[in-house]
């Protein structure tokens, strides 16, 4: 079954803190990142995974990690990243809608997976993107900070974005390739 997650509604600002290391390629919190949270995962869920942690009451995203994603999937480009599409400012809220049939109570049931969500990662000249490559293009974007997502006609998230990342951290990147 396919599911993407879909765009709700945009809130304010949260603060965000990007982790990027040689273990786990990125790891991003918003705000405090403590709460408890519904999971959506995609990639091919062996060699590719992506994992989106959502407020569990507001649907606010609360964390995103790239756990894992195949070697073959990452390009680098010396491109600079160009957008001449709308951008709000501000965090996203996702519907959870998907969730509503499952005992959430039980921690399992917080799970959705979309193991047939193939991922690619891009590794540019001071940025990061990663596309979902079912999702169609996108056609606004939102950002919050350093962090753009991208999200298509059908309000589904197409592409992910870390911004404005220095040389080290990119450098760490491509040891993954």
């Amino acid at each position: 079954m396919t599911i993407m997650l879909t765009l709700e509604n945009e809130t304010n600002y949260k603060d965000v803190v990007v982790n990027i290391d040689e273990f786990v390629p990125f790891d991003i919190t918003f705000g405090k990142g403590s709460e408890q949270c519904l999971y959506w995962r995609g990639g091919n869920g062996k060699s590719s995974l992506v994992e989106v942690g959502l407020n569990m009451y507001s649907g606010e995203v609360s964390n995103i990690t790239l756990a894992n994603i195949d070697s073959g999937e990452i390009n680098i480009t010396d491109e600079m990243l160009a957008n001449n599409l709308p951008e709000i400012q501000g965090s996203v809220i996702f519907q959870t809608s998907e969730w509503l049939n499952k005992d959430i109570s039980e921690y399992s049931n917080r799970f959705i997976d979309d193991f047939d969500c193939n991922i690619k990662l891009i590794i540019g000249s001071n940025y990061i993107k990663l596309l979902f490559k079912k999702a169609t293009n996108p056609i606004c974007y939102i950002i919050n900070r350093n962090i753009r997502f991208g999200f298509s006609l059908s309000r589904e998230l197409s592409t992910l974005e870390i911004l404005d990342l220095n040389e080290e951290k990119l450098d760490i990147l491509k040891l993954f390739i």
